[in-house]
């Protein structure tokens, strides 16, 4: 009896020894997202003239400046072909920022006849909009920035993606400036 419980004692200790160690638990570190760099603001030129100074807009400028009647040309560009021309707009924004009338005035062979209005979100100097048109002759997703300068001149960008017959995933983008009324 002796003899098996040394027997037992000594393969217990050899177990022991011979027994890999287990690992440490995995964890996982949650990533933290990298943050913004702060831009460092850039000093104005001494030369700014009294009519820049009079109607530049402060940058924490709420979208209500964007209020009122903004009419110009974008200048846009097909992807299928690379075909250029000019769309004549008159923009609304709502006193309060928060829908848009959007009207071309057909300065192109444009099959687009009526005005669209939308709700708009926006901050500082700057309002996104978009809408669908789904007749057939100009069927797709519009979406514009209208993005202040000053109080009387802003840039209209505007991206249109096709959505569907024969030009189904054509894109028309383009930029102008618009002159508020």
């Amino acid at each position: 009896m002796k003899r098996s419980v040394i027997l037992y004692l000594v393969v217990a200790v050899l177990l022991f020894i011979t027994a890999h160690h287990v690992p440490a638990p995995i964890q996982e570190i949650p990533e933290s997202p990298t943050p913004t760099p702060k831009l460092k603001a850039v000093a104005k030129s001494k030369t700014e003239t009294e009519s820049e100074k009079t109607h530049a807009v402060k940058e924490g400028a709420s979208p209500s400046h964007l209020a009122g009647t903004w009419t110009g040309f974008v200048n846009a560009v097909e992807s299928k072909d690379g075909m250029k021309a000019p769309y004549d707009f008159a923009i609304t924004v709502s006193s309060d920022a928060k829908t848009v009338l959007t009207k071309p005035k057909l300065s192109t062979e444009s099959n687009w006849r009526k005005p669209y209005q939308s709700a708009c979100q926006g901050g500082g100097n700057l309002i996104r909009w978009k809408f669908l048109i789904q007749n057939r002759e100009a069927p797709g997703l519009h979406s514009f920035i209208l993005q202040l300068h000053d109080n009387r001149t802003a840039t209209l960008t505007w991206h249109c993606q096709v959505t569907s017959g024969p030009h189904t995933g054509v894109t028309i983008d383009g930029t102008g400036v618009m002159t508020k009324q």
